[in-house]
Parts: structure tokens; sequence; C-alpha cells
């Protein structure tokens, strides 16, 4: 797989739009204190055209509306199936959306579906800058990206610099793509940098993802 990727990549630093269809195996931990960790590593991917991709998007956008609108109708009432029937939640998400409610702290749908409109606009080519682009899921705290910046100056080993950087932020959240972004500024690769986040998070468990797409020091 990697002379393709690696191919692709190079087409994509060159300026290519290229969108990909991408297989891969999950991957669960458990930690000592209960936690599950999931990931995803890519095994495959085929290059798609631009009619799937509209297609799939519109097919996910309509999807991820359809929860949102459950959790908003499920907003005050009892974690029970017979509350969340009574709300109006479909059948098919009531197992769900307990359970997600359950684990997961109040977030705002608002935001979402503002994401949701800017990645239809970018699947139709058009513009995003009406959009508002400030909005984030409340309950995230997300260290300035000032600050990773300055912390990621001190050495070029991806581990040290991801630990570094979440072990002195006051226990903030930390994008995946700050991290990332603070490897690469620090020496390494792209690629070395995403298999430090994934190895710190799957194998040596010693950083966690709270929120997706978020991470902070295990513990």
């Amino acid at each position: 797989m990697h002379p393709d990727a690696e191919e692709l990549l190079a087409r994509f630093e060159s300026g290519d739009s290229v969108l990909v269809s991408i297989v891969g195996r999950q991957k669960s931990n458990e930690s000592e204190d209960g936690g599950i960790f999931t990931s995803l590593r890519a095994e495959s991917f085929t290059e798609v055209g631009i009619d799937d991709y509209k297609s799939w998007m519109v097919d996910t956008a309509d999807a991820t509306l359809r929860r949102l609108e459950a959790y908003d109708s499920s907003q005050g009432e009892e974690l029970s199936e017979e509350s969340m029937r009574k709300a109006g939640v479909p059948e098919d998400l009531v197992d769900g959306l307990i359970k997600s409610k359950e684990h997961y702290a109040e977030f705002d749908t608002e935001a979402y579906r503002v994401w949701i409109l800017k990645a239809l606009s970018r699947a139709l080519g058009n513009s995003e800058e009406d959009l508002d682009t400030d909005l984030e899921p409340v309950g995230i705290e997300t260290a300035p990206v000032e600050q990773i910046e300055v912390q990621s100056t001190g050495g070029g080993d991806p581990r040290d610099v991801i630990l570094g950087i979440l072990g002195s932020n006051g226990g903030e959240l930390v994008e995946y793509e700050d991290l990332v972004g603070a490897c690469i500024s620090a020496g390494t690769s792209r690629e070395d940098a995403e298999n430090a986040v994934m190895s710190l998070k799957d194998d040596t468990m010693e950083i966690s993802e709270p929120k997706f797409g978020f991470f902070s020091i295990s513990g």
C-alpha cells in the first residue's frame, strides 16, 4: 500500500485534488482504569469520482442531521427507552442515543449543523465564506495554537513533542492536526508524526482521545 499512498500524497502535495475511499481495521484496547481506546488503521484505498463523493456526502449529511434532530428531541428527558420514544426519537436510534448520552458530555448541535453545511458547500464547489467557522462543540477546551508552536520547538522526536505538549498545557485538549503540525515543525515527517500519535494512544496508552480528534495525557 505504501508506494501507492506515496504516489497519491505526491499528487496531493503538487496541488491535485484527490478523493479516496479507505478501508481499515478497527482496533480496541482497554486501559487499566477501564477506558476503551479505539483506532482505525488504513489497509487499502481507492480513488473515487466526484459524483460518488457527492452522493456519499449527501447520505452522510442526511443521517447526521437525523441523529442531531433525535438528540435535540431527547433533551430534558430521562435516559430510558420509554422516555426516548415519547420524545419522538426514532426506534433505531433509541439504544445508541441512550448510551451516547451516558458516555459523552452535552454538545452544541448548531455547531455540527454549520459543519454539515460547510461540507455540502465544499462538495458542490461553493464558497464557505458566508458560514460561521468559529463554532466549536460545547465542553471542549483546547490549547491555543500559538502555545503549541512555542512548546514544540524543543526537540525532534515526535513522541517527545506530543508528550511535551500534552503534559504542559494544563490539562486542555489538543487537536490532532495541531499535534501533527507541531511534530512537523520540530523536524519530523507527517507519517512519523501520525504514527507517533497512534502508537502513544493505542500501544503505550500514554495519551487518550476523550473527544474525537482531541487528545490529552492519559490518567
